[in-house]
């Protein structure tokens, strides 16, 4: 069985292989990072929610006042 290995097409192949799995390996990191980044740079334009519903109610009193 170990000829089987010594052919030049099964080196190919192999080869081959390798190259498909580790570009898509990094297409798969290069888009979590750009999910990533977009994520980040959405949640930084987006205007900040108060953290409690009586948040905005209570600036209000505390200035009307």
């Amino acid at each position: 069985m170990n000829w089987f290995r010594e052919l030049p097409i099964v080196r190919k192949v192999k080869v081959g292989l390798i190259t498909i799995v580790s570009i898509m390996a990094l297409t798969v990191i290069v888009a979590a990072m750009g999910f990533f980044v977009i994520n980040q740079s959405l949640r930084m334009l987006t205007p900040k929610k108060p953290s409690s519903p009586y948040a905005t109610g209570l600036s209000e009193i505390v200035t009307k006042t």
